[in-house]
């Protein structure tokens, strides 16, 4: 929608720009209006409240959530400050603004309301400062009321602090990236390992290219470059063998990822699923650093469930067949 776009992008150039954004699930024109806005001005403060589906064991349910989520990441990956923020509640977003139950996405900038109806083909656009300020006190009233979907650190530390705490849960641990991280992070941080090691397992996913590079350059991407040094030659050799005596222990199962199967794993991408309801993602590349954690149970139930239905499908090698490709590569 034009006049989506328009309005995004005549708030992004005010030296005080702020949006706040209500909208139901699946409407991407207004996603991609937001987009533009926030290239021409990153620092552009903006609120978006989302209405998600209560799940209750629904698959078709939780793949809708996922679908929002989908379009939300590439703006929250994007975003190097903490100035995007989105909150969810389970409601239809009209039934926010009593006034206007037809209607289901509202944009408020600082000087003007549009509200839009279902299919995107009509539009009311209101610029009286009374109106504005009442749908900015309401949508204000309504976050006060709701949920952070994910919680954005801005210190890698602070992923610690918030996330690996200590707890009696012993379901098994996921992580998905492009290098096997989890012995040097058991070492590199001691509340970390005190956690995992009350897990029954840690199971990793990861790509034959990200261990090469690892071999070569001693870097662990997913950790932040500023909290660690690569390690020399012998010393990443003996990590591989750390990881091999781990996996023959039991307490690690390595999985090779099926390059045809994901054809290029993202390059910086880290999703750690600790439990069921405990899932961090971090995403180092050179221009941007991220890590946040999902707080959405249905969208942390899903990474979950998926890294579980992974463990035996065709996507991975497996354990024998990872562990004897470690074998080699450090010969």
């Amino acid at each position: 929608m034009i006049i989506c776009r328009k309005l995004i992008e005549q708030e992004a150039v005010r030296e005080d720009g702020h949006i706040r954004l209500l909208m139901q699930l699946g409407q991407v024109q207004v996603q991609e209006a937001l987009k533009w806005g926030l290239r021409n001005n990153p620092d552009l403060q903006v609120e978006q409240l989302i209405g998600l589906e209560k799940t209750a064991g629904s698959n078709h349910l939780k793949k809708k959530n996922v679908e929002m989520l989908q379009q939300l990441v590439p703006i929250i990956l994007s975003q190097q400050k903490m100035n995007y923020r989105v909150y969810y509640h389970y409601e239809w977003m009209s039934s926010y603004l009593s006034s206007f139950r037809m209607a289901s996405a509202f944009l408020i900038t600082g000087t003007q309301v549009l509200c839009i109806n279902d299919d995107f083909t009509r539009a009311i656009l209101w610029s009286e400062k009374n109106c504005v300020e009442y749908f900015a006190s309401m949508f204000d009233d309504r976050i006060r009321r709701a949920e952070l979907l994910y919680f954005t650190c801005e210190d890698p530390v602070d992923v610690y602090a918030n996330f690996f705490v200590d707890t009696s849960d012993t379901s098994p641990a996921y992580t998905m990236g492009e290098q096997p991280l989890i012995q040097r992070l058991l070492q590199f941080n001691q509340k970390v390992r005190r956690t995992y090691e009350k897990k029954s397992k840690v199971i990793a996913y990861f790509t034959r290219r990200g261990v090469q590079k690892f071999l070569e350059t001693g870097w662990l991407e997913e950790i932040p470059k500023e909290l660690y040094h690569p390690l020399e030659k012998e010393d990443r050799k003996q990590l591989i063998r750390d990881l091999i005596s781990l996996a023959q222990e039991g307490k690690y199962e390595p999985h090779l990822m099926e390059e045809e199967q994901f054809y290029r794993y993202p390059v910086g991408l880290v999703i750690d699923c600790y439990s069921e309801n405990d899932i961090v993602v971090y995403y180092h590349t050179d221009f941007v650093e991220k890590h946040f954690i999902i707080r959405e149970l249905s969208l942390a139930n899903c990474f979950y469930q998926y890294m579980e239905w992974m463990r035996t499908s065709s996507r991975v090698w497996t354990v024998e067949e990872t562990v004897a490709y470690m074998e080699r590569i450090i010969e």
